[in-house]
């Protein structure tokens, strides 16, 4: 459910692709992988992207990353890095407290 209401409230927030401005087929990318807990629900963590650019990812992956950190800067990304390789063991009351954040920047850019 966290997984969904990420996607949502990531398209909601940018509805647009970060990199090349389409509205089309929007998806949504982890920029450090969702398998780093402690990131996975962080909005800081998502990037719109259209499908077109989203597929870079598999097509030419160099050209990707350099294209992610164009968009939201090395410090930035080297921040995210450091923090997603922190563990941490979330509990229900800060997962519930995640989920009402998500659904709340949803509502709030519907």
């Amino acid at each position: 459910q966290l997984d969904k209401l990420f996607s949502q409230a990531v398209i909601a927030r940018d509805k647009k692709c970060k990199i090349s401005g389409s509205d089309e087929r929007l998806t949504v990318h982890h920029i450090r992988s969702r398998s780093h807990k402690i990131t996975r629900w962080n909005l800081e963590n998502g990037i719109c992207l259209s499908w077109k650019v989203h597929s870079l990812q598999k097509f030419n992956p160099e050209l990707f990353h350099d294209k992610i950190i164009e968009c939201i800067g090395q410090k930035e990304y080297d921040r995210l890095k450091k923090l997603s390789n922190m563990t941490y063991k979330w509990s229900l009351e800060e997962l519930e407290r995640i989920k009402e954040q998500l659904e709340r920047v949803i509502n709030e850019n519907s």
